[in-house]
């Protein structure tokens, strides 16, 4: 068998989902309504400043964009202007599958609750987008802080790694466990007190069913090429260790500065940095990039320990 090589663009697979809310109801509703799209937009170019949303969120601008929609900064009108982070689906940038996928990230968002994730505190349609309102961070996602100010030093990526650790204590503790799926720098958001917030739930499985009785998690296989655990590059299972892996490469980059892949030695099969680590960070390292998975910690409370016995 040829050694896997996480430089080889994996294999992608539908996703699925399930009901969603009328516009902006209250969690805890039923429905299903997605009208066609409206003609007052096009897919292709962000809303403008100033344009109301559901009577109730006037945009500022927008602060993202995905291969669906638009992320806008908004301000809400029904709760004195404060700002909120709208995420849109467009239908004309999308098909049905990518519907759900939102939709399913959506409700799991509203499932949970946890100081380090963005609370989604509202959901529905406008002119047939599919929007969901959250908590605004005010900060830079982790890809953009190392391009703007370099590596980290070891002791701040060491920080950046417990606080990720203790939201997937939290994650991969609920039942059924959630596993992210998509580690990386983009996904994390570092505000002005340097607290890291974990974004994007659009790769997040809970191991639920489908109607057929096909596992979600099968049917949403999105990662990242040079971030992805082996076993989600080959389109097999993930387990929580593989959020393991993708947290282990994201510390790769924030000390380095460079995509593993570029970290990649293929004559011995393994990443490789020349980075000066304590023994310490560099064995926990190794450990979360074994391969098979089972040489890895096989949950974030064992690397959270591990990582505890050498400080912050």
């Amino acid at each position: 068998m040829q050694p896997f090589d996480p430089r080889i663009q994996p294999p992608r697979h539908p996703q699925a989902g399930g009901p969603f809310m009328p516009p902006f109801a209250a969690p805890g509703a039923r429905g299903a309504g997605f009208p066609p799209a409206g003609p007052n937009f096009h897919p292709a170019i962000p809303l403008p400043s100033g344009t109301i949303l559901a009577q109730r969120f006037e945009v500022v601008e927008p602060i993202g964009e995905g291969n669906c929609g638009f992320v806008y900064l908004t301000r809400d009108r029904t709760a004195q202007n404060a700002l909120r982070a709208l995420k849109t689906f467009d239908p004309r940038r999308g098909d049905d599958k990518d519907a759900e996928l939102f939709k399913r990230e959506v409700r799991l968002l509203m499932s949970l609750s946890h100081p380090h994730i963005p609370k989604v505190e509202a959901q529905g349609e406008h002119q047939g987008m599919l929007c969901a309102s959250m908590a605004f961070i005010d900060g830079e996602d982790l890809f953009d802080f190392i391009g703007r100010r370099g590596p980290m030093s070891e002791h701040e990526a060491r920080d950046v790694m417990r606080q990720v650790l203790e939201v997937l204590v939290y994650l991969h503790g609920q039942k059924p466990p959630v596993l992210h799926r998509d580690l990386k720098p983009e996904n994390l958001l570092r505000d002005a007190d340097g607290k890291i917030w974990l974004i994007d739930f659009g790769s997040a499985s809970d191991r639920t069913h489908d109607k057929q009785g096909v596992a979600i998690e099968a049917l949403t296989t999105m990662h990242t090429l040079g971030y992805a655990a082996p076993e989600q590059a080959m389109g097999l299972e993930a387990y929580p260790s593989s959020d393991l892996y993708g947290l282990a490469c994201t510390v790769l980059y924030l000390l380095t500065g460079k995509n593993p892949l570029l970290l990649y030695d293929g004559q011995h099969a393994r990443l490789e940095w020349k980075v000066a680590l304590s023994e310490g960070l560099d064995a926990l390292l190794k450990s979360m990039l074994a391969m098979p998975a089972k040489e890895r910690p096989q949950t974030a409370q064992e690397a959270l320990a591990r990582l505890g016995t050498f400080g912050i």
